[in-house]
């Protein structure tokens, strides 16, 4: 629950005091949260998440992670229409 501007809980932890593999967790899981279906609502879609992300870049999450996920998943995504 850590965030990158340092306003989460239960540490503190603030940038790169939040272990590597945390903050990539952090990204992915908010995507996951956000594009799949709960049980409160429907899923909301990709694009959705990407600007979830792009809001939430400098604050909860790494800018620079967020930049490359994002990247990832649109890289992946075209490959999968093509």
């Amino acid at each position: 629950h850590e965030k990158w501007n340092g306003t989460g809980y239960s540490s503190g932890l603030k940038g790169s005091e939040i272990p590597l593999g945390s903050q990539i967790i952090a990204i992915a899981d908010t995507y996951d949260a956000i594009t799949t279906d709960r049980v409160f609502r429907g899923k909301l879609g990709e694009e959705r998440a990407v600007e979830i992300l792009l809001e939430e870049k400098g604050k909860q999450f790494n800018p620079e992670l967020v930049d490359i996920f994002i990247r990832k998943i649109r890289s992946e995504n075209y490959s999968k229409r093509v």
